[in-house]
């Protein structure tokens, strides 16, 4: 136990017994260079004596084996930077990639998209292809013309199914309140006939958000669906995403 101190007219920092002086600044004894491959992921770690003193051999979706080497007789040096943007966080396993963590193990966020559909369909994806994309904020589009694409976009299995006219029909649930659907009504037309809409007769996209708290049957009574509509969307003109079109928000 410490003595209350007397200030009188002056106050002391030392000799208050709330302050905690801050921890001295680590010694810098070393330094070492990134060499990075063409998506700026860290490969190596390089010391003044262009030595190796840190490398890591990498899985597609960024599970890192490393490799930390003492180099030129300091001491080991080690990197937690990951894929861009990233950082190893050694008591989750996870990447701390500024607005939600990434796992690499099974390649996607463990929390929702931040900014919505705006990042694409799939809430909880990185990126397309590890390999030529990159998420440097944690927030990152066109609909594929073959939906068995889509499913794989998505990462969930549709329910697959019939339409009136006898096409397919796929409905995809990325998550509890969207709804992905894929289908088409020609209805006898062909793109060449006139009155062929391509967002009605032909193959789209639909896409339909909900309120938590209500089952798709409840906010369709209720009127509380809400569809995304393309761009340049004009009353009539149907509103359906077209293979090629852009994620709504993209």
């Amino acid at each position: 136990m410490l003595d209350q101190p007397e200030y009188g007219d002056y106050y002391r920092q030392d000799e208050d017994p709330l302050w905690l002086p801050p921890p001295p600044a680590p010694t810098i004894n070393s330094l070492a260079w990134y060499q990075c491959d063409h998506l700026g992921t860290p490969q190596e770690l390089t010391d003044e004596h262009s030595e190796i003193a840190w490398s890591a051999e990498y899985r597609a979706w960024g599970v890192a084996q490393e490799a930390i080497r003492k180099a030129s007789g300091k001491a080991p040096i080690a990197n937690p930077i990951r894929f861009q943007g990233q950082y190893h966080d050694h008591e989750t396993g996870l990447h701390y990639n500024r607005h939600r963590y990434y796992d690499p193990n099974t390649g996607r966020f463990v929390s929702k998209d931040p900014i919505g559909l705006a990042g694409g369909l799939n809430s909880y994806q990185y990126a397309p292809n590890p390999v030529q994309w990159t998420d440097p904020l944690g927030l990152s589009n066109t609909f594929p013309s073959n939906p068995d694409d889509m499913t794989k976009v998505l990462g969930v299995d549709p329910k697959i199914g019939t339409t009136p006219d006898g096409t397919p029909r796929y409905i995809w649930l990325p998550n509890s309140n969207t709804r992905i659907r894929y289908e088409s009504h020609p209805e006898g037309l062909c793109p060449c006939d006139k009155g062929f809409n391509p967002r009605h007769h032909g193959a789209h996209y639909h896409v339909e958000t909900k309120p938590d708290g209500l089952s798709w049957g409840q906010a369709g009574r209720h009127g509380q669906t809400t569809k995304s509509l393309p761009d340049g969307y004009t009353r009539g003109s149907g509103t359906g995403f077209n293979p090629g079109e852009n994620f709504p928000g993209s």
